[in-house]
């Protein structure tokens, strides 16, 4: 029984973790590109810099604000945002873009980790 409440648990924190990064993608893809993205994000949606921060670093799970947010900006990536899939109807960013995005973000987290240990 505790293997699959584990299990269970794990998958929940994958599909939260891969929330995430959609919400992480959409809000880099909203806000313009440079310094200032948290606030700029601030001045767009009201929610505070600090948790926009946070969600980038990966120190909190988005909030039902963030995705309200980001569906107010971003309503035609609705279904791919909230499931990670968009059922074939193009509503959804390029694998190409897609994957560019995770493995530069495996690669920031990769630096900041071996930064870290020295």
């Amino acid at each position: 029984m505790m293997d699959a409440d584990g299990g269970q648990k794990q998958r929940i924190q994958q599909k939260e973790d891969e929330l995430r990064d959609r919400v992480i993608y959409l809000a880099m893809d909203l806000a313009p590109a440079g310094r200032g993205i948290y606030r700029y994000l601030e001045e767009r949606t009201g929610i505070p810099a600090a948790r926009w921060q946070n969600v980038m670093l990966k120190r909190q799970l988005p909030t039902l604000a963030m995705l309200i947010a980001l569906l107010d900006y971003r309503r035609p990536y609705a279904e791919w945002l909230l499931t990670g899939d968009d059922l074939g109807q193009g509503r959804s960013p390029s694998n190409e873009r897609w994957e560019s995005f995770l493995k530069h973000r495996e690669w920031v987290q990769g630096n900041k980790a071996a930064g870290k240990e020295d």
